[in-house]
C-alpha cells in the first residue's frame, strides 16, 4: 500500500530533522515530537526563500502578529540574540524556544509523568512568561519599566478613545501601585508580584 499523505508529511519532516536535535528540543521546550515538527513545517512556510532562516520581515507573514499592535516590539525580542550577523537572522531553534514561551501550562502533562517535573515546568514556564512580558514593556534592557516606558508601549495597545493625559494618568497610578520602594520604576520582582494571581498565563497561552 502507498503512504498516507500524513505518513508522506511527517516522513518528509523527520528526514530533516536529526534524531539527538529532536530530544534536545525536547528537553528544551517542552514540546512534543509532533508539535516540533508542526512547528518546523510552519519555520519552513516563512522561509520562502529557502534560506535555512528566517528574518524579522518573514515573521510578519503570521496573520495574528501582523495585526498586533505591537508586533514590532514583539518581533525585536524574537530576534533578541538571535546574532551578530547584519540580518538578525532567525534559525529554527531560536523560533522553537521563542514560541515554548507560549505554550499552555497544561503542556507539562503531555510531556512529563512525575508530579515533580510538572511543577518544576509549569514554574519555569510561568517564569519565561513574565520574562518575556516584562521585556517587552523594558525597551531600554536596563532591567527596569519607568514611566517613559510603560507609557509608550500602552499607546501603542491604545486605539483610541483615550488621550495623552489619561494614559499618563494610568501609567503614573500603575508605578505607584507597583513602586514599593519609592523610586519610579518596576523591577522584574515587582512586575511578578503584581501579576502573580492574574490571568497572565492563560492569556499569553497559544496552542500549538
Amino acid at each position: 500500500m502507498g503512504q498516507t499523505f500524513s505518513n508522506w508529511w511527517w516522513s518528509d519532516v523527520d528526514s530533516q530533522i536529526d534524531d539527538d536535535d529532536m530530544l534536545a528540543w525536547e528537553q528544551m521546550t517542552g514540546f512534543t515530537p509532533n508539535q516540533i515538527r508542526r512547528l518546523y513545517r510552519r519555520f519552513t512556510q516563512l522561509d520562502t526563500a529557502n534560506r535555512g532562516y528566517i528574518v524579522a520581515e518573514d515573521l510578519m507573514a503570521i496573520p495574528e502578529l501582523a495585526i498586533n499592535p505591537i508586533s514590532n516590539r514583539i518581533i525585536q525580542l524574537f530576534v533578541h540574540d538571535a546574532g551578530t550577523n547584519p540580518s538578525r537572522s532567525i534559525e529554527f531553534p531560536k523560533f522553537l524556544t521563542t514560541l515554548a514561551v507560549f505554550a499552555p501550562l497544561t503542556q507539562a502533562h503531555k510531556r512529563f509523568h512525575d508530579t515533580n517535573e510538572i511543577k518544576q515546568w509549569e514554574a519555569r514556564q510561568k517564569h519565561d512568561k513574565l520574562q518575556f512580558l516584562f521585556n517587552i514593556y523594558d525597551t531600554h534592557g536596563d532591567g527596569f519599566i519607568d514611566q517613559q516606558e510603560l507609557f509608550s508601549v500602552l499607546k501603542g495597545l491604545v486605539v483610541g478613545g483615550m488621550s495623552d493625559e489619561q494614559l499618563r494618568f494610568i501609567v503614573e497610578q500603575t508605578i505607584c501601585e507597583a513602586d514599593n520602594v519609592g523610586d519610579g520604576n518596576i523591577s522584574f520582582d515587582k512586575f511578578c508580584h503584581v501579576l502573580e494571581s492574574s490571568d497572565v498565563f492563560e492569556r499569553m497561552s497559544i496552542r500549538i
